[in-house]
């Protein structure tokens, strides 16, 4: 599978975006991104009403296929672990 994930939002504004097949990453993250994309954790993340506002947060964009329909999810709407992982994603 093939994913792209696209972060924007920011202090700075400036978006950063990664198309990776999953193959391509470590091994521990190619098995969370596919847990994560097998079931609808992802869209159950987009659907949850926003907490709270927050200036310049970062808001990330996940589709699979990478030509497919975007779930976005606020950066506070996610647990540290999957914001982490969505970092090393953009980092790799």
């Amino acid at each position: 599978a093939v994913l792209r994930l696209r972060r924007s939002g920011g202090l700075a504004g400036v978006p950063q975006e990664r198309t990776v097949a999953l193959d391509d990453l470590p091994d521990p993250d190619a098995h969370d991104w596919r847990h994560l994309l097998a079931g609808d954790g992802l869209t159950q993340l987009a659907a949850q009403p926003e907490h709270r506002v927050v200036p310049d947060s970062f808001v990330y964009h996940v589709a699979c296929p990478p030509d497919a329909e975007e779930v976005t999810v606020s950066e506070h709407g996610i647990p540290e672990a999957l914001r982490t992982l969505f970092q090393r994603t953009l980092d790799a």
